[in-house]
């Protein structure tokens, strides 16, 4: 019987070969995360947890804590006097022209004092009804004389909109008028400083509300940063933008794909930038994170994937496998597995650039987000086609998959039981006694006990598949039936026969109808033939190797650095050298 070889990486397979017509729809029914619901509830929450390791609490806002050496004084005399915030803002409201900045720079260094725990202040600022005066002083009919008026009252509303985990503070701001506000502001000339409080303030509430963004985007929030982008702004107005369109570009109910079209040019370019300014920022981190949001969403189809692939960027992530920061690892790592639940032409990208030796050392990562990801574009790999498969089959991933579905955390096993069932159910039955060894038969059987229904459906196909398999060709159906009754999987097949889904109480009885009927007459026999199988392993054909390793020419670099090292080429090759 053919053996499972372990990693070997000195030939890569051809392009994904088509599928015939008949066996499409068929296909793509065992392909996960393919609707903006599905993918949203299955990954939305890890994406989150993901960007709140790398920015703490400024994932979706964001605040200004700058602090100038000016107002230090200003700290000093507050600290001194022992001013409260609802004095400064009735001190506000008495305030006249001459007095106005003085308190507005005093009210926002005592929120920038209280960052971390500024909820109490930013509600008594509220409750204090100092919004009106504060969008008065944001619209000065003179800007140029005002210009410090309206740089302070701005920061301020900037902050109070970036209180965190109070979206009820956020929604009183914003039916207070300010998104009025904000557009208003961009109509008119403001200097560099005024508009990054005022696409900052833009960015905070989109990642408040997801009603509130789709009101955004309604209002043309974007054609306003696509002509934004058009004047050559400077590097941190670029970032608060790219920062902004990330958030717009997360939640449910997803923004229409075609209102990003037009800014998808710019994105590219940065994307594929070397700058310096922009590698050093987190500008690359939000492209990626748009581009993984904009394939996340299959309402109309393929259409949207294709849309993007014709800009090129497919090759550019395929490296960012590689690249020295896990936080542009993740989202490169979404985006190629969104490209994977594509259409047949759009999965068979991943092949044809060699991307699955790249994902291989992620199955051993530390962290369970990078294995859970790796496992889930795995699953629609093998959803694609026998060659995906094969593939598999050739470095010796599945094994190790095997081995994770006994070992791993539930959610983790689940991912890892849709490689393993699709695996099995979308190969040809002549290549399938490969699969008719005791590790692949314990972990579908393990498998028993998922509650999610749609993967135990596919399990007891993928089992079935294989009992059948086994009675007609050279395999005996006997061995794999006295693995399933070893760990008493039998009595599991059971009570599957009474679950509430008529799919898998089918399944179930076919199993045990077709194949377990006469288990007591044959028990003897069966407890002989297992023991010799157990004990005569000379021609398994799926083994796990307990030293498991991975290839000497793949490894994951992990620095703490948030950027390329300087001087080196990133797209000198669509393939990094990942040393050892």
């Amino acid at each position: 019987m053919q053996m499972f070889p372990l990693f070997d990486f000195s030939q890569f397979p051809s392009p994904a070969v088509k599928i015939p017509e008949n066996q499409k729809l068929r296909k793509e029914q065992y392909k996960k995360g393919i609707t903006a619901e599905d993918a949203s509830k299955r990954r939305i929450d890890l994406a989150d947890q993901l960007r709140k390791q790398q920015r703490l609490e400024s994932i979706s806002k964001r605040r200004k804590d700058i602090v100038t050496n000016a107002d230090f004084s200003v700290d000093s005399k507050m600290n001194d006097s022992g001013t409260k915030i609802t004095d400064l803002a009735k001190q506000l409201i008495l305030s006249n022209s001459e007095t106005q900045q003085q308190t507005l720079k005093l009210i926002r260094v005592k929120l920038t004092q209280t960052a971390k725990d500024n909820q109490d202040d930013i509600n008594e600022l509220l409750n204090a009804n100092i919004l009106p005066l504060l969008f008065r002083l944001m619209l000065s009919d003179d800007p140029v004389t005002n210009h410090e008026v309206i740089y302070e009252s701005s920061w301020v509303v900037l902050n109070l909109l970036s209180g965190t985990n109070n979206t009820e503070a956020c929604m009183k701001i914003v039916n207070a008028g300010v998104i009025d506000v904000l557009f208003k502001m961009l109509t008119v000339f403001r200097p560099p400083s005024v508009l990054e409080h005022i696409i900052w303030s833009f960015g905070n509430i989109a990642g408040d509300n997801n009603s509130v963004r789709v009101n955004l985007v309604s209002r043309g929030i974007l054609q306003c940063f696509a002509e934004i982008f058009a004047s050559n702004p400077k590097i941190s107005i670029l970032e608060l933008m790219v920062w902004t369109i990330s958030n717009l570009a997360r939640g449910v109910p997803t923004i229409p794909f075609v209102q990003f079209v037009p800014l998808l040019p710019v994105l590219h370019k940065m994307i594929i930038s070397e700058d310096h300014d922009i590698l050093s920022s987190n500008i690359l981190f939000e492209c990626c994170w748009i581009f993984a949001r904009l394939t996340e969403d299959h309402s109309q189809g393929n259409s949207q994937i294709e849309h993007i692939l014709k800009l090129n960027v497919f090759p550019k992530f395929v490296s960012f496998i590689g690249h020295p920061d896990e936080n542009i690892q993740i989202p490169s790592l979404r985006f190629l597995g969104n490209i994977a639940t594509g259409n047949t032409d759009q999965c068979g990208l991943l092949s044809q650039y060699g991307v699955l030796p790249r994902l291989l050392p992620f199955l051993k990562h530390d962290k369970k987000a990078f294995r859970k990801e790796i496992c889930w574009i795995l699953s629609n790999l093998a959803a694609n086609g026998e060659n995906e498969i094969q593939q598999m089959i050739t470095l010796g991933v599945l094994p190790h998959i095997c081995n994770m579905i006994q070992t791993e955390s539930c959610e983790i096993r689940k991912e890892c039981g849709w490689v393993l069932c699709n695996c099995i159910i979308n190969l040809d039955e002549k290549n399938i006694g490969i699969f008719t060894e005791s590790i692949v038969i314990f972990a579908l059987c393990d498998l028993f006990k998922q509650s999610d229904t749609s993967l135990l459906c596919s399990t007891l196909e993928a089992l079935e598949k294989l009992l059948l398999c086994a009675s007609r060709c050279s395999v005996s159906v006997n061995r794999v039936v006295s693995w399933i009754e070893q760990r008493d999987h039998v009595s599991e097949l059971e009570m599957l026969q009474y679950r509430d889904n008529h799919d898998i109480s089918r399944r179930a009885s076919n199993i045990i109808f077709q194949f377990f009927n006469n288990l007591d007459e044959n028990e003897d026999d069966e407890i002989e033939r297992h023991a010799v199988y157990e004990t005569d392993t000379s021609n398994a054909g799926f083994q796990l190797d307990p030293n498991f390793q991975i290839d000497q020419n793949f490894q994951i670099q992990n620095s703490s650095s948030s950027h390329y090292e300087e001087g080196s080429s990133s797209s000198s090759s669509f393939f990094p050298e990942m040393e050892f």
